[in-house]
């Protein structure tokens, strides 16, 4: 009995500093701001590191691999180009963003204190997001704000349509107005990533309710979304002009008027440079014979970051033999989250709802070396039965080996 509320404490431990490790950015940005320096922030992830070590004093080899295997792809790729600080730029990323990202999605068991810490969570980053508002309107930073945002909105989602506790309408209410927020205040790809997810749930839940239920929701979205496309342009430009009259200018918003003026054109004028960067992209793939470019190429080739698209980067970095390993790695992943989803019900709406995430924002933004859900979700589905099957073969435990030793000491 003791052994198992000890397990049952420290899976609620572990989803914690899951959590806290997502919302860093968020949760440190009042000390942050107030020494003007982010080096509270790093101290703030390497003790959530150490905690969740000194806790867990497990290993697990197949993580070793895991990273030592991508770490050497960077190393390599640095000792062979002359824009080595970049490559090295780039892995200090990664380590934050996919190796501490598959570990702590590594440690979890328990998805619905996951859930619960994330909704909770959720709240304080919501209202630490509305102090600082003022900090990311007008700047570049408000691709952050969306982002952040949507990690918010994520959790209520998550608190109101599977954990369904005593205060989901509180839930309900935090989704709207985060959702209000992402369209006013965010990016782009964040409010197509929160429609995303409102239709997933939607969709799930249709097998749910009642058939008359599920009939009169499809046809009251059916109207509404009719309603929305013919009248999409007037109510846009009325809520521009209204948020103008009160000292709001709305970046997103703008751009969403530009594009529908434009008509389909628009799609492309509105890429905020888009369509130059993927023929961009496409020419170097094409003259290179879908050969290898290497980690860092394109930035140092073009001074653009990333090409904005997850199997164009793929392709830059490896080549078509790494976009077929991409294909062929997210097959074998997604074998895996049918076989576990079947007898997990929480953990098939995280990890869905995660890649809903990831996959999105990944097809127009970001690079996947920095996308966080992306590893999360390779850790998650990777290690599953490391801490829901039992498996010992993989594990290493400090504590016991530490043990062992001693004993075998003494027998000397």
């Amino acid at each position: 009995m003791i052994e198992k509320h000890k397990n049952v404490n420290l899976d609620y431990k572990n989803s914690l500093i899951f959590v806290l490790f997502m919302f860093a950015n968020v949760i440190t940005m009042p000390v942050v701001k107030v020494i003007g320096s982010t080096v509270f922030f790093w101290i703030f992830i390497a003790s959530l590191f150490i905690y969740s070590v000194y806790i867990n004093r497990l290993i697990n080899i197949k993580f070793i691999l895991i990273s030592l295997a991508l770490s050497i792809v960077f190393i390599v790729n640095a000792l062979f180009v002359p824009y080595t600080t970049k490559v090295l730029d780039m892995y200090m990323l990664f380590i934050r963003f996919g190796i501490l990202g598959i570990y702590f999605a590594m440690m979890i068991s328990n998805y619905e204190s996951l859930m619960k810490y994330w909704n909770y969570t959720g709240i304080i980053g919501l209202l630490i997001l509305n102090i600082y508002l003022g900090d990311y309107i007008g700047t570049i930073e408000y691709m952050d704000l969306g982002i952040n945002l949507t990690y918010s909105f994520m959790g209520f989602s998550m608190n109101y349509y599977v954990i369904k506790d005593k205060y989901r309408f509180i839930s309900l209410i935090l989704m709207i107005v985060s959702f209000i927020e992402i369209v006013i205040f965010g990016n782009r790809s964040s409010m197509l990533i929160v429609l995303f997810i409102f239709a997933y749930y939607e969709i799930i839940n249709l097998k749910k309710t009642n058939i008359l239920i599920s009939i009169s929701k499809l046809i009251i979205a059916f109207v509404s979304i009719m309603y929305l496309v013919l009248n999409l342009n007037d109510i846009l430009i009325t809520l521009v002009d209204k948020l103008n009259k009160i000292g709001i200018n709305s970046y997103s918003l703008t751009k969403h008027v530009l594009t529908l003026q434009d008509g389909l054109k628009g799609i492309i004028t509105q890429s905020s440079g888009r369509d130059d960067i993927y023929i961009l992209a496409k020419n170097m793939i094409v003259n290179s014979g879908f050969m290898p470019h290497g980690l860092g190429y394109f930035e140092d080739s073009t001074g653009i970051i990333y090409p904005h698209n997850l199997f164009i980067e793929v392709c830059l970095d490896f080549g078509i033999f790494g976009v077929i390993g991409l294909i062929i790695l997210f097959i074998v992943l997604f074998k895996k989250y049918i076989k576990y989803c079947k007898h997990d019900e929480l953990f098939k709406v995280c990890v869905a709802i995660m890649f809903i995430y990831s996959f999105t924002r990944l097809m127009f933004s970001s690079s996947y070396w920095r996308e966080l859900f992306f590893w999360m979700n390779i850790g998650l589905v990777t290690f599953y039965q490391f801490n829901n099957k039992g498996v010992t073969n993989d594990k290493f435990n400090i504590t016991n080996t530490r043990n062992k030793i001693k004993r075998n000491k003494k027998i000397i």
